[in-house]
């Protein structure tokens, strides 16, 4: 089974932002597209949730809805 991944938006301070990229870019596969947007595989948002990362979950392509 292929890797899940998900594009998610880091939000709030710029402490939250420093913290979550780091998290993001030091464990897995990572893409960055825009100014605080990544896409990631799914797993990692486990890792941003028990970090108290906040990020707001988007649809993997921009034209997509939930």
């Amino acid at each position: 089974m292929g890797k899940e991944f998900v594009r998610v938006k880091l939000n709030s301070s710029q402490d939250n932002i420093v913290k979550g990229f780091y998290l993001l870019i030091t464990n897995g596969n990572t893409y960055s597209n825009k100014k605080n947007e990544f896409v990631v595989e799914k797993k990692s948002l486990d890792l941003l949730t028990k970090n108290k990362v906040k990020f707001e979950k988007l649809p993997l392509r921009e034209h997509d809805s939930f």
